[in-house]
């Protein structure tokens, strides 16, 4: 019986104590651990840092095309006028393809919610809103980088806030119809999964506000390790290939 309660005492004790800010803080070292699942159709590829991270995800969706335009665009400097936004019930093919199952073993159930049924999190209630730290903010689905400490700002919104993207291939865009509303949803490029909205009511230099959500990112602090990149196994068919700049 003793040995009962032990056990017992020692699966729920990982919990006791921790707060949420401390579990999304500390989500970087969670995905890191993913490197060591065996997901068929995908596979888990350490990085170094972000830019070599950068590198890989350009090499997979920039010839990507959804009918006859690109998935997104590869452009030097960033520009909001030229990104494409595609409509939402396109069929895209994405590089990442994984069954609701599979995503439901990498994700914790806040993170399926919004990043693969397009749940929104309470502003305000949610860790990375205020932080303040240098680093990078990559992608809760995927380990892709997605945004900069540099390009984030204080929206007052709740949510956190940034101007633009790490790099114009790590995110796509998809229009969202409402009855009373369109909105632009921001998705990552590898997989499609939700992050966010962007409008056009930010600050200089782009004028653009990404609202993301903190469940949605992960945040490594500046020269802490990256999360693992979630890429398709090798001779995975993704999207129709070419290439497309501007």
């Amino acid at each position: 019986m003793t040995g009962i309660l032990l056990s017992l005492f020692l699966v729920f004790l990982p919990s006791a104590g921790c707060t949420r800010d401390q579990a999304n803080l500390g989500s970087a070292a969670a995905a890191l651990k993913k490197a060591e699942m065996n997901i068929e159709g995908a596979r888990q590829v350490p990085v170094s840092n972000w830019q070599e991270a950068r590198e890989r995800v350009e090499a997979r969706v920039a010839g990507v095309k959804v009918g006859d335009r690109p998935l997104t665009l590869k452009i030097g400097e960033y520009m909001p006028e030229n990104y494409i936004i595609h409509e939402d019930e396109e069929n895209i093919d994405w590089p990442v393809s994984l069954s609701a199952n599979q995503w439901r073993r990498l994700l914790t159930d806040e993170q399926f919610q919004i990043l693969r049924e397009e749940g929104t999190e309470p502003p305000f209630d949610n860790p990375l809103h205020d932080n303040k730290r240098e680093g990078i903010y990559y992608s809760a689905a995927t380990g892709q980088p997605l945004f900069r400490s540099e390009d984030k700002f204080d929206s007052k919104t709740g949510w956190p806030s940034f101007t633009r993207p790490i790099h114009p291939l790590a995110i796509a865009y998809v229009w969202d119809r409402g009855l009373f509303s369109n909105r632009i949803e921001v998705v990552d490029s590898l997989s499609g999964s939700h992050i966010g909205h962007v409008f056009d009511d930010g600050p200089p230099p782009t004028g653009q506000r990404y609202c993301m959500n903190s469940a949605a990112l992960v945040f490594v602090a500046e020269g802490e390790k990256p999360p693992p990149l979630l890429l398709p196994e090798e001779g995975a068919a993704s999207g129709q290939k070419g290439t497309e700049e501007i």
